[in-house]
């Protein structure tokens, strides 16, 4: 018979299962993108980044003269955008490392093994 504490912990340890399903399935989606996406893909990333930041500052620059002639500029929607933008190009790059990493382990880990047969260890 579950006690109460028993019952919390496999709540929980449920929760952090299914948290952990749902991330391995985001970063395999991220993966998949990645690997379709080229250098030119990235590039126009960059360059997205680039012209939104562009934008803010220029529309934070007008900022004055925008609100002398009624309008409220609010840049929190293109911060947001922008933000959002930057930390995807950061995951999409740090997954391409770790697949590169993870590659570069196999085959020294390969080699390990072809030098461990060729001794007849």
């Amino acid at each position: 018979m579950f006690t109460k504490k028993k019952m919390k912990k496999w709540k929980i340890k449920k929760k952090i299962q299914t948290l952990a399903d749902v991330i391995q399935s985001l970063l395999q989606q991220i993966d998949l993108f990645t690997i379709a996406l080229s250098e030119e893909d990235f590039e126009l990333l960059d360059e997205a980044k680039e012209t939104l930041e562009k934008h803010i500052s220029r529309n934070m620059s007008a900022l004055p003269l925008i609100m002398a002639c009624g309008g409220n500029y609010d840049s929190m929607e293109d911060e947001m955008k922008l933000k959002t933008l930057d930390l995807l190009i950061e995951l999409m790059k740090t997954r391409i490392e770790y697949r590169e990493k993870l590659k570069d382990q196999k085959e020294n880990d390969k080699n390990k093994e072809d030098i461990l047969k060729i001794f007849g260890l």
